[in-house]
């Protein structure tokens, strides 16, 4: 499911109409439009106002996936976009430890 599907079900779940979501987070009502029909692909900063209400998983959630189609669009191969979307699903303190085991493998 791409970001602006996800957006779109998460605003219906939540009874937000499209203008009082727009006018909550800050984005124009046509900009959020482009975002729900997958037309634009919103700044990190842009979507963090967007879900700044969304409860914890769907924000963290939403942000990963924006973070993902990000990576795909710089051209990193599937497999190390899957590898980062992986570790961010990750609490601070195993990412950490997945990092630093990764490091360590790398250097030995």
């Amino acid at each position: 499911m791409s970001i602006g599907e996800r957006l779109l079900e998460a605003r219906r779940a939540h009874e937000l109409t499209h203008e009082r979501l727009a006018e909550t987070s800050g984005v124009s009502s046509p900009y959020l439009s482009k975002i729900e029909r997958d037309r634009a692909l919103p700044s990190r900063t842009a979507l963090e106002a967007i879900v700044q209400h969304f409860p914890d998983d769907e924000r963290k959630g939403l942000l990963a996936e924006r973070d993902k189609a990000d990576l795909e669009r710089q051209g990193f191969e599937p497999e190390i976009v899957e590898l980062v979307y992986a570790v961010q699903q990750l609490d601070p303190e195993d990412r950490r430890a997945v990092v630093a085991r990764v490091l360590e493998h790398l250097a030995a």
